[in-house]
């Protein structure tokens, strides 16, 4: 499935030729999907040097960590967004990133970071980033903690840090979802600490951005 615009307002053209105010409500687009890491050994786990396996576009995704009887998992979640009706010149005044929980899994809470990213091209194993450098990839613009609830069927606004200044005009923007446990280098025990997330058709993860 194709997703993309779920909606969209723009007025008509300043006078004077500013830049008119607009919103939109934008969907994740097929290009988003999830790269698992998994190892016997946490450390290979935690940096992607273990084994990868790299899902496009599925119905649901994971962020998180989790020790799966002697297997380590690691989950990214890759979401793109259409920003390209946002005029180069605009300010934006809003944004705010959505997530529909589909499962909660954390017995041990932990925070969701999103970083703004550079294009991805096609999601791919190479597009891994290792948990040794999650903290310095690209921007930190929005978190959620889990222990305020991720419960299936319900959507969740990540709380904003940087994410109206890193919203790409005219062109798409680019978030990765990890967790900031994985990041800190704190190995998961027989506690679970990892969500599923919701992307399936109308329940997908959302941006919402304001500009003027």
């Amino acid at each position: 499935m194709t997703l993309g615009l779920h909606h969209y307002f723009t007025p008509p053209p300043a006078a004077g030729g500013g830049v008119a105010p607009g919103s939109a409500t934008l969907d994740h687009q097929s290009e988003s999907g999830e790269i698992m890491s998994y190892s016997t050994t946490y450390s290979l786990a935690r940096l992607g040097t273990g084994s990868l396996t790299t899902g496009v576009d599925p119905a649901n995704t994971t962020i998180g960590q989790r020790l799966d009887g002697s297997t380590y998992r690691v989950y990214l979640t890759f979401a793109q967004f259409d920003t390209s009706a946002i005029p180069a010149g605009a300010t934006v005044d809003i944004a705010t990133l959505s997530i529909k929980g589909s499962g909660d899994h954390t017995t041990q809470e932990f925070v969701i970071e999103a970083r703004a990213i550079p294009d991805w091209g096609s999601l791919a194993d190479a597009d891994h980033i290792s948990g040794a450098d999650f903290d310095s990839t690209g921007t930190l613009v929005a978190n959620y903690d889990t222990s305020l609830g991720m419960i299936s069927g319900i959507r969740y606004n990540l709380a904003d840090v940087a994410l109206p200044a890193n919203i790409v005009k005219e062109g798409s923007t680019f978030i990765v979802f990890g967790s900031d446990r994985w990041a800190a280098d704190t190995t998961p025990d027989a506690d679970d600490e990892y969500t599923f997330i919701d992307m399936s058709s109308s329940n997908e993860i959302r941006l919402h951005v304001e500009w003027s």
